[in-house]
């Protein structure tokens, strides 16, 4: 897939790809078949699928995971399924977010996309569970925005601080 790359582009290139490939399940078409996808977000918790038994795992462990909201993206065609976390797909997708960062001397695409720190389970709250309703809040030294969005992945509430 990367084969032709300089070796000191592939950052680069991985960076470019994985932003192509979320924002096609993002946009409501699959990256493989360009089937129509629909998006659920969900809280995942790890200890649901993970195989490995409670008694075997550390307490942080546990705890990392626990609730992260994610976005799935289900394709109705050839039945691929994708996930991101809520807050990455909001830093792909979202004009809010992108603006925020902007006015803050930030240009996202101009960015590797493992370049956020503040992406992290602190800034993610599950402000409701049925139906869920998940906040993100991003943060550049004094500055905040938070965007909240619903079982279907709508923003439905914005707030600059």
């Amino acid at each position: 897939m990367f084969a032709g790359y300089d070796r000191e582009k592939i950052p680069e290139i991985v960076s470019q790809y994985l932003r192509t490939i979320s924002q096609h399940a993002i946009n409501g078409f699959c990256p493989y078949c360009n089937g129509r996808m629909e998006s659920t977000v969900r809280a995942y918790d790890a200890r649901d699928v993970d195989p490995v038994s409670a008694a075997d795992r550390s307490e942080d462990a546990d705890d990392r995971f626990h609730d992260h909201p994610e976005v799935q993206f289900d394709c109705q065609r050839c039945i691929i399924e994708a996930t991101l976390a809520v807050d990455h797909a909001l830093l792909l997708a979202e004009p809010a977010v992108t603006n925020f960062y902007y006015e803050n001397g930030i240009l996202l695409q101009d960015c590797l996309i493992w370049e956020f720190s503040e992406l992290n389970l602190d800034n993610v709250e599950i402000e409701h569970r049925k139906p869920i309703r998940v906040a993100v809040t991003f943060r550049i030294d004094e500055s905040a925005l938070t965007v909240v969005v619903n079982e279907t992945f709508d923003v439905k509430v914005t707030d600059e601080i």
